[in-house]
């Protein structure tokens, strides 16, 4: 999933104390949320709490529903992938789309010449 997605949600009925109709997508999507299929969310699967706990809790659902839209969008690109193990040659990867994988940046690999204990 990528590390700053931002989604949003919209809530298309609400039937009281029983359930909500909401969409779900990417913010940045290509498409409107009025163009994505609505799901029924029973209230007691959600924290009703306030209005913070309320958001938190369709968000967890959200998730996966984005991620499984993200997932069904046809590839426009056509890419290829690079094996980790290959010997780097700049001059091939001209005019490629190459494909990789966000990262959090905390997590990535450092350069380092030498380290001192």
């Amino acid at each position: 999933m990528y590390p700053t997605m931002t989604g949003i949600f919209k809530i298309v009925e609400y039937v009281p104390d029983k359930q909500i109709i909401v969409k779900f997508c990417r913010l940045h999507d290509n498409k409107l949320i009025d163009e994505y299929s609505a799901i029924a969310i029973d209230i007691d699967k959600i924290d009703t709490y306030d209005c913070d706990f309320f958001i938190k809790s369709l968000v967890r659902i959200g998730t996966s529903i984005i991620e499984n839209q993200e997932e069904c969008e046809p590839i426009i690109n056509k890419t290829e992938i690079l094996d980790g193990n290959t010997k780097l040659n700049i001059e091939n990867l001209v005019g490629k789309n190459i494909e990789f994988k966000f990262e959090n940046y905390k997590q990535s690999l450092l350069k380092m010449r030498r380290i001192e204990l």
